[in-house]
C-alpha cells in the first residue's frame, strides 16, 4: 500500500565508525552493520550470537517449570499404555501443538485420544463437555497443549475424577492457578526457563524432546521430524523471532519448504502454486497461517488438524482445497465487517478515542479478531470487536504498544462484568450485550490513565538513514541474513530523505498498481512499484522523506533494486 501521512518518525542516528569497524571485522554490508546496531547487537559478539545460531543453542527443556512432573507422568503413560486425553486449540498454535503430540505419540506408540475444540460450539479453552469427553476416552491422563493455563475449574474437575493433569500452555497466568500435577508454563513466576516468549507449540516442541532424549531416541532425528510444526505455530501465533524462536523458525522453514508431510506438502503446493522455492516467514503469515486458521474460524479445527497429521496424498489434497475454500470465505466476510466496522465509528465519531469497541451480533464469530486488528491498524487505538453467541457477547482485542490487553482486562474486571485472558497484544473476552457502553467507557479511561498521548500516535520507525548511493543488489542479497523477519525482528525499513517524485504513473489492466520514480538530490533514482491504489486518488507530485522495504526486482533477465511498502512524509 501507499501511505501519505504525518506521524512521528523515529530513526537511529547512524555511527559511521562503529559501523565500518563491525563492517571490516564481520565482512558485512555497512548497512547491515547499521541495521544491527540499530536493533542493539552493537558489538561484534552480539552480531555473531545473533548471525550464528544453531539448534544446539536451544535451551535444556528440563528448566521449563513443571518439566520434571510433567515428564515423569507422561513417561509413565507410555511406557504403562495409560490412556492420554490430549486437548488443543483451534488456531494454528493450538491445532500444531496437538499435532506435535499426537505425531509424538504415535512414534512411541502412545494410547491416546486428541480433540481440537470448536471456535462456536465450545469456545476457547477447556468446555465442560472436554471432561466428560475424557472420562468416555476412560483416559488416566488429561493434557493440554496452547491452553488450560486459566482453567481452574475443568481442571479441578479432571483431578477430582482421578485424572493426572499436565497442562502445558504460554498464556499469562492469571492470579489463581489450576490445581495441575504439572503446568509447564515458561511465564510462571517460578520459571527459570531463559526464554520466556515460546509459543504453545514451542512449549509442546521442547517437552517432546526432552522426552525424546529420556526415552533414549535421538533428539536430532526429532528436531527433522518437528521443526516445521513449530515452525508453524512460532509464526502464526505472532510470538517475536528472537531468541529461541529465531532458532525454530530460521530452521523450521528449511524444513518446511522440504517437508514430506503429505498435508504439508499439499498445503504448499497451495501457497506457492505448486512452485518450488525456498519459503520465508511472510509465506507462513500471509500463506499457510491464514488457511490452516480458516478451518478454525469459519468450520471445525479438527479439518486443519486431520490435514497436519494425514499420513494419505489424496485425503491431503482434498482438506487442503477445503482450507483454501474456507479461507476465500474468511476474506470476504472479513472485508465486509471491517468496511462496516470503520463506518460505524467514524458515524459515532469516536475515531478519536483512547479505545474503540465495536459491536454487530451478526459477525461471524471466526473473525470477530481480524476486524479488531483491521480497526486497531487504521485508527491506531487498541480495540475490540464484538458478535453475539446467545446470552453472551465474545469479543476478540487487538492493541498497540504500550497497552496490556491482558492487564487491561484484568484492572477493568474488577469493576465490570467481563472475563477473559491472552497476551499483552491480543486477547478474548465474553460479557453480555448491556455491558458494553460500560466497559467501553472503562477502556477508555483505562488507556487515558496509562498512555500518554505520544503513545496513542502511530509512529513510523527506520532501521537506518540511507543515501540512495549507498544501495544495492549485494546488500540485498544479504539483508536476508537477518532473517526470518517477524514480530520484534522486522523486515528492515529505510529511510530516504527528500526524494522528488521524478515520474508516477498507473499502470497494469485495473489501474491499480502505481510506478512512482524518485530522484535524489545526486539525480539518482530508484523506483518504487505500489499495488491495490484506489484509481481514484491523486498521485504523488513534490519532494517527501521516504520509509520503505527494499526488494530486488528481477524482470526479463535484469535485475534491480525496487522499494515496497512506502510511507511518503511530506517535505514542507
Amino acid at each position: 500500500m501507499l501511505t501519505t501521512l504525518r506521524p512521528l518518525l523515529r530513526a537511529i542516528p547512524r555511527q559511521p565508525d562503529v559501523e565500518n569497524a563491525i563492517a571490516q571485522e564481520t565482512g558485512l554490508h555497512p548497512i547491515s552493520a547499521a541495521i544491527l546496531i540499530s536493533r542493539g547487537y552493537d558489538t561484534v559478539e552480539k552480531i555473531h550470537a545473533f548471525l550464528d545460531t544453531s539448534l544446539e543453542d536451544l535451551h535444556d527443556p528440563e528448566l521449563l517449570p513443571g518439566y520434571r512432573e510433567g515428564a515423569d507422568i507422561l513417561l509413565d503413560a507410555i511406557r504403562t499404555g495409560k490412556r492420554i486425553y490430549l486437548h488443543g486449540d483451534y488456531d494454528v498454535d493450538g491445532v500444531t501443538s496437538a499435532a506435535i503430540f499426537s505425531r509424538f505419540f504415535d512414534a512411541v506408540k502412545a494410547n491416546y485420544f486428541v480433540h481440537v475444540p470448536h471456535r462456536i460450539k465450545e469456545g476457547y479453552g477447556i468446555h465442560e463437555s472436554a471432561v466428560a469427553r475424557a472420562v468416555e476416552q476412560k483416559a488416566e491422563v488429561f493434557l493440554t497443549c496452547d491452553c488450560g493455563v486459566t482453567a481452574v475449574e475443568p481442571i479441578a474437575q479432571a483431578r477430582a475424577l482421578g485424572m493426572k493433569v499436565v497442562i502445558t500452555d504460554h498464556h499469562e497466568p492469571g492470579e489463581i492457578l489450576p490445581d495441575a500435577h504439572s503446568l509447564i508454563n515458561p511465564h510462571l513466576s517460578t520459571s527459570r526457563y531463559p526464554f520466556q516468549m515460546l509459543c504453545g507449540a514451542g512449549v509442546v516442541f521442547k517437552l517432546c524432546a526432552g522426552l525424546t532424549k529420556e526415552l533414549g531416541h535421538s533428539v536430532e532425528n526429532f528436531y527433522r521430524g518437528f521443526l516445521d510444526l513449530v515452525c508453524l505455530g512460532t509464526v502464526s501465533d505472532v510470538m517475536p523471532l528472537v531468541g529461541e524462536n529465531r532458532i525454530l523458525t530460521k530452521f523450521g522453514l528449511k524444513q518446511l519448504a522440504d517437508s514430506k508431510k503429505p498435508g504439508l506438502a499439499a498445503l504448499r503446493t497451495v501457497v506457492t502454486q505448486g512452485k518450488v522455492r525456498p519459503l520465508k516467514s511472510q509465506d507462513i503469515g500471509w500463506g499457510f497461517g491464514p488457511r490452516l486458521n480458516a478451518a478454525g474460524r469459519m468450520a471445525d479445527s479438527a479439518d486443519a488438524l486431520r490435514l497436519l497429521l494425514s499420513r494419505d496424498e489424496a485425503e491431503s489434497a482434498r482438506l487442503a482445497a477445503l482450507l483454501e475454500d474456507l479461507n476465500a470465505t474468511r476474506k470476504e466476510a472479513q472485508r465486509v465487517g471491517v468496511e462496516h466496522a470503520i463506518k460505524m465509528v467514524e458515524e459515532r465519531g469516536e475515531q478519536d478515542r483512547n479505545a474503540i469497541i465495536v459491536y454487530d451480533p451478526d459477525w461471524h464469530p471466526g473473525v470477530i479478531g481480524l476486524i479488531a486488528g483491521k480497526l486497531c491498524e487504521h485508527f491506531y487505538r487498541p480495540t475490540f470487536a464484538f458478535t453475539s453467541t446467545g446470552e453472551y457477547v465474545k469479543g476478540s482485542g487487538r492493541s498497540i504498544p504500550g497497552c496490556n490487553l491482558f492487564q487491561a482486562i484484568q484492572e477493568i474486571a474488577k469493576t465490570h462484568a467481563w472475563g477473559g485472558g491472552g497476551h499483552e497484544m491480543a486477547a478474548g473476552v465474553t460479557t453480555k450485550e448491556e455491558h458494553l457502553a460500560g466497559i467501553a467507557l472503562a477502556l477508555h479511561e483505562y488507556v487515558g490513565r496509562t498512555m500518554s498521548a505520544e503513545q496513542l500516535t502511530p509512529t513510523v520507525t527506520a532501521d537506518v538513514d540511507v543515501q540512495l548511493s549507498e544501495l544495492n543488489l549485494a546488500l540485498i542479497d544479504e539483508l536476508d541474513l537477518l532473517g526470518p523477519f517477524g514480530e520484534a525482528n522486522p523486515t528492515p525499513r529505510f529511510l530516504m530523505r527528500n526524494l522528488e517524485v521524478a515520474s508516477a504513473k498507473r499502470v497494469g489492466a485495473n489501474l491499480q498498481t502505481v510506478q512512482i520514480d524518485f530522484r535524489d538530490e545526486s539525480a539518482a533514482l530508484i523506483r518504487a512499484v505500489v499495488f491495490k491504489v484506489d484509481p481514484e486518488a491523486a498521485l504523488p507530485a513534490g519532494n517527501y522523506d521516504v520509509v520503505a522495504n527494499l526488494e530486488r526486482n528481477d524482470f526479463n533477465g535484469r535485475s534491480s533494486l525496487q522499494l515496497k511498502d512506502l510511507i511518503l512524509l511530506p517535505v514542507s
